[in-house]
């Protein structure tokens, strides 16, 4: 942990628990997943390219096609570092202008809306922020209405998310997209076929062609990606390298310093 990117002054109690959760993520170096991305070629193949392109808004392929290495120091400083002040039920979010999200990358740390890490990540023109693409929706608008979703897109019993499955999803190709996202910007540990709902939040904006908040859903899915026990494995890692090179902190010089976990591959859409 000699890089500077590591670094974290031991008597400031301020980094303690970032220090912390350093230590924890470091313990666990060798437990990258590896990142994916949509293989496009592989669609066409399929004859089914310009039916999902059609089905994705512009700010979602954007998402979906992000396409970084992984580096090792730099995922790590910024998810030791990383909190998000998730919105209240209760309250309409301000996604644009209160800041929610505070990290270190770099040597610095920033605090930001939403509505930036949305532009950072490349995921939303700045035209598209004052556009139907970025409203307050980032959730269903109700559990009824999840419930009502599930039922018009799968086969079998009504909506658990403990036990959902996209093996019952009636359409083959959100069967693809589900598969796509739960290796990219919904991964995680657990069965790749589980369908909670994070995972339904995705398929309902695909699907009904609801425009949710997509970096709302990335803010939330930084906070659990890292894992949180010993087995677990540190995924998001491509879109941390995405966010340094959209900062300018990416110079040949930094990415020499680095060390190069995975330089990523194709989801494999093979059902």
């Amino acid at each position: 942990m000699d890089h500077p990117f590591l670094f974290f002054d031991q008597n400031n109690v301020w980094y303690h628990p970032s220090l912390t959760k350093c230590n924890e993520l470091w313990n666990r170096r060798d437990q990258f997943g590896i990142s994916r991305r949509l293989d496009w070629d592989a669609m066409t193949e399929l004859n089914q390219r310009d039916q999902l392109a059609n089905m994705l808004s512009p700010p979602f392929s954007r998402l979906v096609n992000i396409d970084r290495p992984i580096y090792l120091e730099l995922t790590l400083k910024f998810f030791a570092t990383y909190s998000y002040e998730k919105p209240k039920a209760s309250r309409s979010p301000d996604f644009q202008h209160k800041k929610q999200i505070n990290f270190r990358l770099g040597d610095n740390w920033h605090n930001w809306a939403v509505g930036r890490l949305g532009r950072r990540l490349g995921i939303y023109t700045d035209d598209e922020m004052n556009s139907e693409f970025f409203t307050d929706q980032y959730t269903f608008p109700s559990e009824e209405e999840q419930a009502a979703f599930w039922a018009r897109v799968a086969v079998g019993p009504p909506y658990d998310p403990r036990v959902a499955k996209a093996s019952r999803l009636r359409d083959p190709l959100l069967r693809v997209m589900h598969h796509i996202f739960s290796h990219t910007i919904a991964r995680r540990l657990d069965s790749f076929g589980n369908c909670p709902t994070p995972d339904v939040i995705f398929l309902y904006a695909i699907a009904e062609g609801v425009h949710i908040i997509l970096t709302a859903r990335m803010a939330e899915y930084f906070v659990r990606s890292s894992g949180r026990t010993a087995s677990s494995q540190i995924h998001g890692g491509q879109y941390v390298t995405q966010l340094a090179y959209a900062m300018g902190i990416m110079t040949d010089e930094v990415v020499k310093s680095l060390t190069l976990v995975t330089e990523g591959t194709y989801v494999d859409i093979r059902l």
